[in-house]
Protein backbone atom coordinates (compact mmCIF):
# COMPACT_ATOMS: atom_id res chain seq x y z
CA UNK A 1 0.00 0.00 0.00
CA UNK A 2 2.83 2.34 0.79
CA UNK A 3 4.43 1.56 -2.51
CA UNK A 4 1.31 2.74 -4.37
CA UNK A 5 1.23 5.94 -2.28
CA UNK A 6 4.90 6.58 -3.10
CA UNK A 7 4.19 6.16 -6.85
CA UNK A 8 1.30 8.65 -6.68
CA UNK A 9 3.50 11.09 -4.74
CA UNK A 10 6.25 10.79 -7.38
CA UNK A 11 3.80 11.36 -10.26
CA UNK A 12 2.32 14.42 -8.50
CA UNK A 13 5.82 15.87 -7.92
CA UNK A 14 6.71 15.39 -11.60
CA UNK A 15 3.46 17.05 -12.71
CA UNK A 16 4.08 19.94 -10.29
CA UNK A 17 7.61 20.45 -11.68
CA UNK A 18 6.36 20.35 -15.29
CA UNK A 19 3.62 22.88 -14.54
CA UNK A 20 6.22 25.16 -12.83
CA UNK A 21 8.50 24.95 -15.89
CA UNK A 22 5.57 25.71 -18.21
CA UNK A 23 4.59 28.73 -16.07
CA UNK A 24 8.17 30.07 -16.26
CA UNK A 25 8.24 29.65 -20.04
CA UNK A 26 4.87 31.39 -20.50
CA UNK A 27 5.87 34.31 -18.26
CA UNK A 28 9.21 34.63 -20.09
CA UNK A 29 7.43 34.79 -23.45
CA UNK A 30 5.00 37.40 -22.06
CA UNK A 31 7.89 39.57 -20.80
CA UNK A 32 9.72 39.22 -24.12
CA UNK A 33 6.63 40.23 -26.06
CA UNK A 34 5.60 43.21 -23.90
CA UNK A 35 8.96 44.74 -23.07
CA UNK A 36 11.25 43.79 -25.95
CA UNK A 37 9.21 43.20 -29.09
CA UNK A 38 6.49 45.85 -28.57
CA UNK A 39 8.76 48.30 -26.66
CA UNK A 40 5.86 48.88 -24.31
CA UNK A 41 8.06 50.57 -21.72
CA UNK A 42 9.50 52.97 -24.30
CA UNK A 43 8.31 56.48 -24.91
CA UNK A 44 5.33 57.16 -27.13
CA UNK A 45 5.17 60.93 -27.44
CA UNK A 46 2.63 62.82 -29.50
CA UNK A 47 2.84 66.56 -30.14
CA UNK A 48 0.16 68.79 -31.58
CA UNK A 49 -0.17 72.55 -32.07
CA UNK A 50 -3.21 74.79 -32.12
CA UNK A 51 -3.67 78.56 -32.21
CA UNK A 52 -6.21 81.21 -31.26
CA UNK A 53 -6.30 84.86 -32.29
CA UNK A 54 -7.48 87.81 -30.21
CA UNK A 55 -7.79 91.13 -32.06
CA UNK A 56 -6.08 93.88 -30.03
CA UNK A 57 -6.57 96.79 -32.46
CA UNK A 58 -6.36 97.51 -36.20
CA UNK A 59 -2.58 97.04 -36.21
CA UNK A 60 -2.08 94.14 -33.84
CA UNK A 61 -3.51 90.72 -33.02
CA UNK A 62 -2.54 88.48 -30.11
CA UNK A 63 -1.60 85.03 -31.39
CA UNK A 64 -2.07 82.42 -28.67
CA UNK A 65 -0.22 79.17 -29.37
CA UNK A 66 -1.04 75.90 -27.61
CA UNK A 67 1.63 73.19 -27.77
CA UNK A 68 0.12 69.89 -26.63
CA UNK A 69 2.66 67.19 -25.71
CA UNK A 70 1.16 63.85 -24.69
CA UNK A 71 2.82 60.64 -23.51
CA UNK A 72 0.92 57.54 -24.65
CA UNK A 73 3.68 55.26 -23.34
CA UNK A 74 4.06 53.66 -19.93
CA UNK A 75 7.33 55.33 -18.95
CA UNK A 76 7.83 58.99 -18.04
CA UNK A 77 9.79 61.17 -20.47
CA UNK A 78 12.09 63.83 -19.03
CA UNK A 79 13.09 66.87 -21.07
CA UNK A 80 15.53 69.57 -20.02
CA UNK A 81 17.16 69.75 -16.60
CA UNK A 82 20.00 67.25 -16.17
CA UNK A 83 19.06 65.14 -19.21
CA UNK A 84 19.00 68.01 -21.72
CA UNK A 85 16.62 68.61 -24.57
CA UNK A 86 14.40 71.50 -25.56
CA UNK A 87 10.80 72.49 -26.08
CA UNK A 88 10.46 75.55 -28.32
CA UNK A 89 7.89 77.54 -30.24
CA UNK A 90 9.13 79.53 -33.23
CA UNK A 91 7.16 82.13 -35.19
CA UNK A 92 8.37 82.95 -38.72
CA UNK A 93 6.90 85.47 -41.13
CA UNK A 94 5.93 84.40 -44.64
CA UNK A 95 6.30 87.26 -47.11
CA UNK A 96 4.95 87.38 -50.64
CA UNK A 97 8.46 86.87 -52.07
CA UNK A 98 8.67 83.54 -50.16
CA UNK A 99 5.62 82.14 -51.99
CA UNK A 100 6.05 80.93 -55.57
CA UNK A 101 3.37 79.12 -57.57
CA UNK A 102 3.97 75.38 -57.77
CA UNK A 103 6.88 75.36 -55.30
CA UNK A 104 7.01 74.15 -51.72
CA UNK A 105 7.62 76.78 -49.08
CA UNK A 106 11.22 76.72 -47.83
CA UNK A 107 10.61 76.87 -44.07
CA UNK A 108 14.29 77.16 -43.17
CA UNK A 109 14.72 80.39 -45.15
CA UNK A 110 11.85 82.25 -43.48
CA UNK A 111 12.83 85.12 -41.14
CA UNK A 112 12.28 84.34 -37.46
CA UNK A 113 9.98 86.80 -35.70
CA UNK A 114 10.25 85.17 -32.27
CA UNK A 115 11.68 81.96 -30.85
CA UNK A 116 10.90 81.02 -27.26
CA UNK A 117 11.90 78.20 -24.95
CA UNK A 118 8.90 76.76 -23.14
CA UNK A 119 11.26 75.09 -20.64
CA UNK A 120 12.10 78.50 -19.18
CA UNK A 121 8.95 78.01 -17.07
CA UNK A 122 10.26 74.65 -15.79
CA UNK A 123 13.69 75.25 -14.23
CA UNK A 124 14.29 71.63 -13.16
CA UNK A 125 13.15 70.20 -16.46
CA UNK A 126 9.89 68.91 -17.78
CA UNK A 127 8.51 65.43 -17.11
CA UNK A 128 5.72 64.09 -19.28
CA UNK A 129 4.08 61.41 -17.16
CA UNK A 130 2.67 58.18 -18.66
CA UNK A 131 -0.75 58.83 -20.19
CA UNK A 132 -0.21 62.53 -19.42
CA UNK A 133 -1.37 65.29 -21.74
CA UNK A 134 -0.35 68.92 -21.30
CA UNK A 135 -1.15 72.32 -22.82
CA UNK A 136 1.71 74.82 -22.89
CA UNK A 137 0.58 78.29 -23.90
CA UNK A 138 2.68 81.10 -25.34
CA UNK A 139 1.36 84.41 -26.71
CA UNK A 140 2.78 87.03 -29.05
CA UNK A 141 1.34 90.24 -30.54
CA UNK A 142 1.70 90.27 -34.34
CA UNK A 143 0.94 92.72 -37.13
CA UNK A 144 -1.20 91.61 -40.08
CA UNK A 145 0.44 89.00 -42.30
CA UNK A 146 0.96 85.28 -42.79
CA UNK A 147 3.01 83.38 -40.20
CA UNK A 148 4.56 79.94 -39.95
CA UNK A 149 4.31 78.54 -36.39
CA UNK A 150 6.51 75.62 -35.29
CA UNK A 151 6.55 73.66 -32.04
CA UNK A 152 9.70 71.58 -31.53
CA UNK A 153 10.11 68.99 -28.77
CA UNK A 154 13.54 67.36 -28.49
CA UNK A 155 15.07 65.02 -25.91
CA UNK A 156 17.73 62.33 -25.69
CA UNK A 157 15.64 59.65 -27.43
CA UNK A 158 13.80 61.51 -30.19
CA UNK A 159 12.40 64.79 -31.49
CA UNK A 160 9.11 66.05 -32.92
CA UNK A 161 8.17 69.09 -34.98
CA UNK A 162 4.64 70.25 -35.72
CA UNK A 163 3.67 73.22 -37.85
CA UNK A 164 0.78 75.52 -38.50
CA UNK A 165 0.30 78.48 -40.83
CA UNK A 166 -1.92 81.34 -39.69
CA UNK A 167 -3.14 84.50 -41.33
CA UNK A 168 -3.39 87.55 -39.10
CA UNK A 169 -5.76 90.20 -40.47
Amino acid sequence: MESRLEKIKTVVEIIFKLVSIAALLVSGIWVLYHFVLTDEMGSNIELSLSTNQIKLNDKSTLLVTHAHPANRGKAPVEIGGKVGGSFRITVKQIKEKDMKDGEWLNQESLPVVKDTDILRHHKGGYIIEPNGSYDDVESIALSPGIYHIEANLEWSEDYFNVYSIVKIE
